[in-house]
C-alpha cells in the first residue's frame, strides 16, 4: 500500500530518510519510562519522587538511630507508636542510618543510580562500605 502512495506522482521525487533510534523501557521510581538512547545522551538522573523518598528514608533513619543511641526511645516499636507508622517501616529506615558517610552524600546531592528506590534499598544492602560500592554507583 505504501510503495503504491509513493509511485503517484505527488510523491515520486520525495526523498525518503531512514533513521533508527535504540528506545528502551525502563522502571524509575514510579513511573515506567521510554529511554532514547543516544550519543549526546551522557548522564541519566533518578526520578524525583524516588529520589526525594530515598532522602527522606535516610533522614528519618539517622534521626530514629541517634534516638535510639541516646535512648530516648526503647525500641523501633516505641518510635513507630508515637508516630503512628509501622515498627517494619522504622526499622528499614534505620537500616539506611548504616549506609556509608559517602553513599548518605550522594543521596542527599542526588548522585545515585537511576533505578535506585527505596524500595529497593529497604529490600537489603550489604553493611560493608566497599561492597556498596558497587550498589551507587552511577556510571
Amino acid at each position: 500500500m505504501i510503495n503504491a502512495l509513493l509511485e503517484t506522482d505527488n510523491f515520486k521525487n520525495i526523498e525518503i530518510y531512514n533513521h533508527e533510534i535504540n528506545i528502551s523501557i525502563k522502571r524509575c521510581g514510579f513511573e515506567t519510562k521510554l529511554i532514547v538512547n543516544s550519543e549526546e545522551q551522557v548522564t541519566h538522573e533518578p526520578h524525583p519522587d524516588s529520589l526525594k523518598a530515598i532522602q527522606k528514608g535516610v533522614r528519618q533513619g539517622l534521626k530514629w538511630n541517634q534516638t535510639l543511641v541516646l535512648v530516648e526511645a526503647d525500641s523501633a516499636k516505641e518510635i513507630a507508636e508515637k508516630l503512628n507508622v509501622s515498627d517494619r517501616y522504622v526499622c528499614q529506615c534505620i537500616r539506611l542510618a548504616y549506609l556509608s558517610p559517602d553513599n548518605i552524600k550522594r543521596v542527599f546531592k542526588g548522585d545515585i543510580p537511576i533505578d535506585m528506590t527505596l524500595t529497593k534499598l529497604k529490600q537489603g544492602f550489604p553493611l560493608d562500605w566497599e561492597k556498596q560500592e558497587t550498589l551507587f554507583r552511577t556510571s
